[in-house]
């Protein structure tokens, strides 16, 4: 029998057993990913869609919106002085109380006016305090006004304010990812977003945020929003929807039964799910505007660089371009049967 020398096997077994440690180190740094990924981010069942309904935007009729009904126009001009001067509007929220303008062209600012148009006053301050929000990434106002909450810090915090600007107290989201869009109704406020896990959800909270469920989880394969488009999430008395940008596609919830959920897609020549680098790219179409009403969606779209406004007919599944006889507002608002919108002088 051949002896080997102690020494030489022992120099022999030394690069197995680190190959062992190694394989254990591997197996160990694969183990605490899958662990933190699962503790970062928490899992959502993704929604049954009910019905999936396409709409061609080259194919649909055109109609006039005197066909819908009578159109009553008023023009209620905005108090503007040294305080409350608005550079521009890029989110309006209509309320018993009066009227809420979220303005962001030069200070995040949330005006409040009254339905005459009169200046009332500004909800919240700028500020690193408990009570002041360092950004507005978007907000949302209960249907009688008398709340208003403020996403700020890339949505990952919530900071809820009166109508008489009196600080009501702050929630900050345990979440990886913030919220992109919020809406509050019934004593529950919705968020929504494209960055949560990479999933388009919609979760729904207490406005105390003591009790959460996820109500939609609508996609795993999206692509990042920008973080500047505001209106992704709206209400009817009937509905809730949700705008997937980046895919051209509403997500209609029945507010009676949540898990009956209708996908309209839009679809053309030039808006096909593009990828975010065509997006940069070439000028495809998007929803750029859109108001829920309990019959119909009305949007303005860019079609092949021209904007345009359709109309979904929500109970007959179809798609209208329409055209207006006496001007065209930027739709902003749907209250109560009346459409709000805004013009720039």
């Amino acid at each position: 029998r051949l002896k080997i020398p102690f020494s030489i096997r022992l120099r022999n077994s030394i690069p197995k057993c680190l190959e062992t440690i190694m394989k254990n180190k591997i197996l160990f740094a694969i183990l605490s990913v899958f662990i933190l990924m699962s503790c970062g981010q928490e899992k959502y069942e993704k929604s049954d869609i009910k019905e999936t309904v396409v709409l061609n935007l080259d194919k649909c009729d055109e109609m006039s919106i005197d066909e819908i009904g009578s159109p009553h126009y008023e023009i209620v001009p905005l108090e503007n002085n040294s305080q409350f001067m608005v550079g521009n509007v890029d989110k309006m929220i209509v309320t018993e109380i009066g009227i809420y303008i979220l303005d962001t062209r030069y200070t995040p600012t949330l005006f409040l006016f009254g339905h005459d148009g009169k200046a009332i006053r500004r909800i919240g301050k700028q500020g690193h305090s408990k009570s002041e929000y360092v950004r507005i990434d978007n907000f949302t106002a209960n249907e009688k006004g008398d709340t208003v909450a403020i996403l700020d810090e890339f949505g990952r915090m919530v900071k809820l304010y009166s109508d008489k600007d009196e600080f009501l107290g702050s929630h900050t989201f345990d979440e990886n990812c913030g919220w992109d869009d919020c809406m509050m109704l019934d004593n529950k406020m919705y968020t929504s977003s494209y960055h949560h896990a990479n999933n388009c959800l919609i979760a729904k909270y207490s406005t105390d945020f003591t009790a959460k469920e996820s109500v939609v989880c609508m996609n795993d394969d999206l692509i990042p929003g920008p973080g500047s488009f505001y209106k992704h999430t709206q209400y009817s008395s009937r509905y809730i929807s949700f705008l997937d940008y980046y895919n051209s596609c509403f997500y209609l919830i029945d507010r009676t039964d949540e898990t009956n959920i209708v996908k309209f897609e839009l679809q053309s020549d030039n808006i096909l799910s593009p990828t975010k680098e065509d997006y940069i790219r070439a000028p495809y179409d998007a929803v750029l505007e859109y108001v829920l009403t309990d019959d119909y969606i009305f949007m303005d779209v860019t079609s092949k660089e021209y904007l345009k406004s359709y109309m979904i007919d929500i109970g007959k599944r179809q798609l209208k371009q329409v055209a207006f006889n006496v001007f065209k507002p930027s739709m902003m608002e749907c209250y109560k049967g009346t459409c709000y919108g805004f013009l720039m002088p």
